[in-house]
Parts: C-alpha cells; structure tokens; sequence
C-alpha cells in the first residue's frame, strides 16, 4: 500500500522476553514427486498419495490402467480420476514404460476371459450429464481380426495429448470372435479313427453353448453399462462395440462431471484440468446457475442465508489485479522507474505504455488472477474475496488515459469462479475521477479532487453514476447471490474534504443503491421481477452496502445512519503506516488484540455490521515500492527520500524482504501475529493474496504482504479458524491485561433488513441529507462550482442480463433518475485538474 496518514505513535510495552506459544497450525512440506493432474499452486496440506492415481469404482480399482508416456505424463493430466470414481486402486501409479506390474496385468485380464469385464468386475465411473469433457474409445488395429499378441483397446483424450501417453491394456484373443472359421466350426473334426460322427455334433453343441454364453454375458455387461451410463455423456457412453472383434469401433464423447469435492478433476475453460484439494470438505460446482458450492463444509453454500451475526467472514484482497499499484505488480511499473517521468501510478503507467497499454494490461488481468487462485482461497480456509475494481471498468473521459473496460470483462469472470467454489464476493470501488486519497492505488498520485477544489462536486456526482450502474448489476438475482456486499468508496480522506462533504455523499450514495434495490432483505431490483421459484424470504440477494470510516476511527461512526437498511462500516488497520516499530514479534502479536478487538466488539454493538476490509501482519514499511515508487522506507530512516527522511530508521529491510532466510521460530512469531488479527477483526479481508515478481531481484517482493505465499511457506496460518480465542488465550501466556468489551452476539433487525429497516433518524436525515453540501473544504461555495445535470441516459454493463417487468407489490417502487452528464453550454475543466483551479464567479445553467 502507499503511504498513509501519520497516525499518533503506538506506546510500546516493555520488552517482555516471553515466548507466545507455537501455533497449533503444522508446517507444510510438500510432497517429493509430482502428481497429475497439475496441481495447484499453493501446496496446502498435502492430498492423499491415492489422489494422483487413476481413480475407478467397483472391482475395476484393482486393475491399475497405468498411463504411459514419460514426457507426456509430467505435462498432461492423468485420466484417471476423470471418473471421479468411489474406490482407488490399491497400488501407487507408475508412469514410464511397462512395468512387471502391467505384463501382469494383461495376463490378469487374459486370465479373466472377458476382455471387458476383467475378473468379472463392473465399470461403473461417475461423470455427470453436464460435463464437459470429451474423449475417444478408438480402435488401433485397422482391419483384419486381432490377436493375443497385437490387439489393444486403447482409451485417448485431450488429456493425455499425443498418442504415446495413453490408457491400454490388451484383451484375451477370443477364438470364438474370428479366430477360427464358422465353416471349421460347423464341420466340427473330422470322422478318423472310428469316432463316431455325433461325438463331432456333440462337440459343435458344445461349442455353441459356450459362444452362445460368452455371447450373452458379454451383451448382458454392455446393457449394464449402458443402464449405469457411466457417467460418460449419458446415453452417448460405450456405443457400438462390435463383439465380433472384440474392440470398441465409434467414437463416443466423454463428459466431464460439473461439480465436485476434494480429490475430483476439475476442468478449466480452456480445457485443462487440476486435482481440486480441500481439506476442509468444501465442494465445487460448475453447473449454470449453480448455487450449492461452498467453500468449506462449515461455510454456508451460496444457497444458503449468510448470517452476519454468526458466521465470521475470513477473507482476502485481490489486490493489484483490476486496479493495479506498483508494490503489489512490480514488474510492470520498474521499466520505467528510471525514466525522467516514472510510472508510479495506474495514470503514468497508461501512458507510459502508450500503444502497448491494452496488451500488457490484458494480459495482466489474465494471468495474475486466475481461476485456480480462487480455487487455492477456498482450499486455504477462506470464504470470501474482495475485489477492488478501478472506475475506468465502467467508462472514461477523453483525457483520461486508463484502458477503460477491459477489466469488467475480468470482474465477470471473478463472478463465474466464486460461484464455482463458493465464494461470495465483496465489490469495493476502489477509485473516483479526480482520486478520492491522492494516492497511487486512487489511479493518480498526487492532489485529491473528490469533494475538493473545483471540480470536486462534479467528480462526486460522476462517481454516483458508477455507484448507481454497479448497483443495478449487483441487484440482478444471478449477481447477487455471488456478490452480497457492496464496498461504494475505498478509502476517502475526511481530513481533505471534511466530515461533512463526506457523510453527505455516502447519504446520497446509500439513497442510490436502495433507489435501485429496494429496501429491506429480500428485496429485489427495482423494475425486476424475481423466479419466486428460485428465491425464498431468507434469502439476501440486495447488497450490504459497506462504507470507510476514513481512518477518523469507529467510534466517530456510532450512531450515523441510524436505522439504515443494511449498512456495514468497513476499517483498514496497519502497522507499517506509523512510526518505525521497534516491537518485538511476540509483543506485536498482542497488539491487535488489546488495540482493536474491543473497538470492534463495541461498533458492533453500536453501528452494526463492522468488517476490516484490509490488514497484513506487516510490523512494518519494508518492502519494494510499498510506499511508492522510488520513495523510501521509515524503517531505514529514507522515507520520503534520503535527503528529507521523515523518521529516522530503527534497522534494516533485508531481513524482512526475504521470507528464504526466516526460521521457525520467526515464522511462529509471524503466524501468531495474523492469528490475533484475525481473532481482533471478526470479519476481515487481508491484503492481500499475492503479490508478483520483481524484475530486479527476481523473486516475490513484500513477502508479509503475500498471504498465498504465506500459507505455502508456514508464516500465515493453513486453517484461520484457529484463530478464534487466539487474544485471551495469549494475553494469558504474556501475563498481561486484555482491553475488552464483550458483544452479545446480535445485530439488530434493520441491520440486516429486518422490521425497521431503511427508517433513518430524522436528526441524521437533517444534518446531511442535503448534497452537495453548501460549501467544501476551503469555504468554495457549492453554487458557484461546476455540477452536471442528471438528465444522461444511464449505462449498462456489459453481463447484465434482461429481466420481465416486476408484477404487483413485490418491491417498493421507485422513480429512475437519470445519468449525471455535462449540462449543454457549460465548459469545465479537466477532472483531475480541479484543487488549484480559479473558482468560478458565477454558476453556468447552459446554454
């Protein structure tokens, strides 16, 4: 994160020599060998052996269909589990050429006498009717009847590429399919000897009843097959098989099943596939308009009512994915960071790319963040994500040069995956056009046009557009049920803009959203109808919506708003933004706890729903870029610059730079540290999941900001629910006094769209329901400045899908306002260019 405000130094304890006691999360090794399919990447508790193996059900999880093809096998999946069968074979897989253990398999299948049903087993795979998955049965031998030594059924796939990887095993020749001939058969041996010539017809009945039984057994397993459809595309699986020749001669597609658990495969879009890992009993579901994934066996699935007053929210930050900031992606703003005018923002990046900015951009958003990352957050214990999205996915102005759009298309995606795994989501604007902070992550570094300067009012109303538009797609039922919070502003500086400006458009913010969602739980969009079929009166498909307290503290937050339909206050808590901590870990661990638990336990009791949207187990300000580009650290003593250091520096960042050098102990103190967070929060988002490679060092920079890199090095906990009582049990191990204030567990009813709901306190109403208010910070009168006219025809984004009319009394209906646009006949100055702008004498009313 960049630099944030100079808050009052904490006061430190006395160094206090006491150890916290070891987490009881383990350390993770991962396992020596790979395993196809690819796995993920962050390598949590480590999956079954058996999990990398083929996978069959019934008798047939003994015949161990081995794959083969070295090269092949180290890139391409194993087909196995495919199936997601029930049992696993018995024995490890083996990769490379034929073993002793696969000659013996084939005289195994020999021995059986069925070449389809080795040791009269059944075939029963599971794969489900909406799969997507294709394979091919085909047949190796041309023409001309096989044989013992050359026959081969062989099982190919997109899986298993070229056809030197793929499943074989050799059937048993029949001599009754084509080895001898029906003439010789039916002429039965010759009359020699004195033999009698019924001996020859008894020998052909013989004959026949043994064909005639391998006949109907063999007709009898395919009608089975065909009955248990074998998951393989249904009525489509195992067509045609020609006995006569004792191999399969179509091609029937395969599907893949569409959800899932731990173990199972899972197929991405573009077709390949990785062994899904939960340990703790979470499910997947790919299904259109799936709703029963969940993200862990004690999280509720998206088809179940989250409730706010019982279930934790244990979530993380997509950072620097959609909304880019240099510490987070490096490698995108260092080629420029020696240049006369560096990239040190999304702003400066855009044009320093120039004619490149949508291809590096792009495949930025596709590659940082893909679909594996949320299936690795559920696997990790968390159960949802905050997204931070830039404005410019929505629209820009001509002068702006960010690559406007794109990153929607990304944003839909993230919706796809979260249902997939059962994530909910938590939206949060994370810009405004003049910038709302002045810092790099706003889009542009530097001054803060939002409610401030010239320009202030009418860059407050543009971003009311882009609140109103996301509102609309966030109350869509398929969005909804993914997305059930709505963060409208990141991180806005009151002391800029003043408190009043700023309560007053998160007024007029709120009205927007529930002009478009209508008021109280279960209302739905306005001017939509709801499949009552599909929706049930405890179910929350309009938005929470969540508002920053601007670093002024909770408690200055108590009482706004009163009677708000479902409103949640959102606080971001660091350390490394401060003076240079001089803690030792064990006593930073129980800072949080004694500093903040009891803060939220009461604005819980007061506000209502209080979330901590963002929060590191950084002690400090190390790490490349943190601050900005090119700017210094407070740890050493070089921020903002060596020739003007703010702090002076109490050490040195190399240490803390390069999580390699950590030991176990120092990676206890860490996860310790996170543990109280997390336990101090209730409901929080850490920042953030991960960050990328610098082109300079090469490696993964700010470690402590890096939770997926935490969870695979054994410094952030594996399992957070570990967390819970993590503050009183270790305030007891360090002998000290615990600040606390206990909350009874409940919210009230209009807190989360009960009795009451949207019924706000007049004094409130009063004191800032009027916007703009009628001045800003400076004493610029609102009159005179530039506004927009709310007479613009309102966007719609892309993915919205077409709704019916709304019948009868379903929701409060709701006069719709246009779009705020340039009132005709007006000029106005850049939206970035507004705070040392002259004020106008006279206000413009057009043409």
């Amino acid at each position: 994160m960049p630099s944030f405000p100079f808050e009052p130094p904490l006061q430190p304890f006395q160094p206090d020599n006491s150890r916290v006691p070891t987490s009881p999360c383990p350390s993770y090794s991962p396992p020596d060998s790979p395993s196809p399919p690819r796995q993920l990447n962050t390598p949590l508790p480590a999956y079954p052996p058996h999990l990398v193996s083929p996978r069959f059900s019934g008798d047939f999880a003994g015949l161990g269909l081995w794959s083969h093809g070295e090269k092949e096998l180290e890139k391409k999946a194993s087909i196995g589990s495919e199936w997601s069968a029930r049992a696993r074979p018995p024995t490890p897989p083996r990769f490379g050429r034929k073993t002793e253990h696969d000659r013996d398999l084939g005289k195994r299948v020999e021995k059986s006498g069925d070449a389809l049903s080795p040791t009269g087993s059944s075939f029963s795979p599971h794969l489900d009717d909406d799969d997507v998955f294709h394979a091919s049965i085909r047949q190796q031998l041309g023409s001309g009847p096989p044989s013992a030594s050359s026959s081969r059924l062989s099982l190919t796939s997109p899986l298993l590429g070229s056809k030197e990887s793929r499943i074989d095993f050799i059937p048993h020749q029949r001599h009754t399919h084509g080895a001898r001939s029906d003439s010789n058969l039916l002429a039965g041996p010759k009359n020699a000897g004195g033999v009698k010539e019924s001996h020859g017809r008894r020998r052909f009945i013989k004959y026949g009843v043994v064909f005639l039984g391998v006949f109907t057994a063999a007709v009898g397993l395919v009608s089975k097959l065909r009955e248990e459809r074998l998951h393989w595309g249904g009525d489509q699986g195992f067509r045609g098989i020609n006995l006569a020749e004792t191999v399969v001669s179509s091609e029937p597609e395969i599907k893949i099943q569409n959800k899932g658990g731990d173990g199972d495969v899972v197929t991405l879009e573009d077709g390949s596939t990785f062994i899904y890992v939960n340990q703790f009993g979470g499910t997947w579901d790919s299904s259109a308009r799936g709703l029963g994934a969940r993200a862990q066996s004690y999280t509720p699935a998206l088809a179940e009512r989250w409730d706010y007053a019982k279930n934790t929210i244990a979530g993380v930050n997509l950072g620097g994915w959609l909304t880019t900031e240099p510490f987070v992606t490096p490698s995108l703003y260092e080629p420029f960071m020696d240049d006369e005018f560096p990239a040190i923002d999304e702003w400066t990046l855009s044009i320093s790319l120039g004619d490149k900015l949508a291809e590096v951009l792009e495949e930025h958003y596709k590659t940082f963040i893909t679909e594996e990352d949320f299936a690795e957050i559920a696997r990790a214990g968390l159960n949802w994500v905050r997204i931070p999205l830039p404005y410019w996915a929505i629209e820009t102005f001509d002068d702006e040069p960010f690559l406007a759009h794109i990153a929607w298309n990304y944003f839909l995606k993230a919706i796809t995956w979260a249902r997939k795994y059962g994530l909910r989501l938590n939206l949060d604007l994370h810009t405004a056009p003049g910038s709302q902070n002045g810092w790099n992550h706003s889009g542009k570094t530097g001054s803060m046009g939002f409610m401030n300067g010239v320009m202030g009012i009418a860059n407050a109303q543009r971003t009311l557009n882009h609140i109103r538009v996301l509102a609309e797609f966030l109350s869509i039922p398929e969005i909804a049920e993914v997305v059930p919070m709505f963060g409208i502003l990141n991180e806005p500086q009151v002391w800029v803009m003043g408190d009043e400006s700023l309560r007053s458009f998160y007024m007029e913010a709120y009205d927007t959203v529930r002009q478009v969602s209508g008021l109280g739980e279960g209302r739905g969009p306005v001017n939509k109808q709801l499949p009552s079929q599909r929706y049930t009166a405890d179910r929350s498909y309009a938005q929470i919506i969540s508002i920053h307290d601007s670093f002024s503290g909770p408690a200055s937050w108590a009482t706004f708003l009163r009677g708000a339909d479902r409103l949640a206050l959102d606080q971001h808590l660091y350390f490394a933004f401060r003076d240079p901590n001089t803690l030792s870990l064990p006593q930073s661990a129980f800072m949080p706890c004694d500093k903040w638990a009891w803060k939220t336990n009461m604005t819980l009791g007061t506000f209502g729903l209080t979330t901590t949207g963002e929060f590191s187990v950084a002690v400090n300000d190390c790490g490349r870029f943190l601050n900005g580009v090119n700017l210094g650290v407070r740890f050493e003593g070089t921020y903002p610059n060596t020739r003007k250091p703010a702090f002076a520096g109490v050490g040195s960042c190399k240490k803390w730079d390069d999580y390699r050098d950590w030991n176990d102990e120092m990676k206890e103190d860490l996860k310790n540290i996170a543990y109280a967070h997390m336990d101090a929060h209730r409901n929080w988002f850490y920042w953030t999941w991960k960050t990328g490679v610098s082109l300079t060092t090469n490696r993964t920079t700010s470690p402590l900001w890096n939770y997926s890199l935490g969870v695979r090095e054994g410094f952030l906990p594996s399992d957070p629910q570990r967390a819970l009582g993590f503050c009183k049990s270790n305030a007891a191990v360090q002998d000290k006094p615990l600040r606390e204030y206990a909350w009874d567990g409940k919210l009230k009813p209009y807190q989360t769209g009960g009795v009451g709901a949207g019924k706000i306190d007049p004094k409130q109403m009063k004191k800032y329901g009027t916007f703009p208010p009628p001045t800003l910070t400076g004493g610029l009168v609102a009159s005179l400045l530039p506004t927009y006219t709310r007479t613009g025809t309102p966007v719609t984004l892309k993915g919205v899908p077409t709704q019916a009319p709304i019948k009868g009394d379903d929701v409060e209906m709701v006069e719709e306002q246009g779009w705020f646009v340039p009132v005709k006949g007006c000029s106005y100055i850049g939206p970035w260019s507004g705070v040392k702008a002259a004020v106008p004498t006279a206000a413009c009313t057009g043409a």
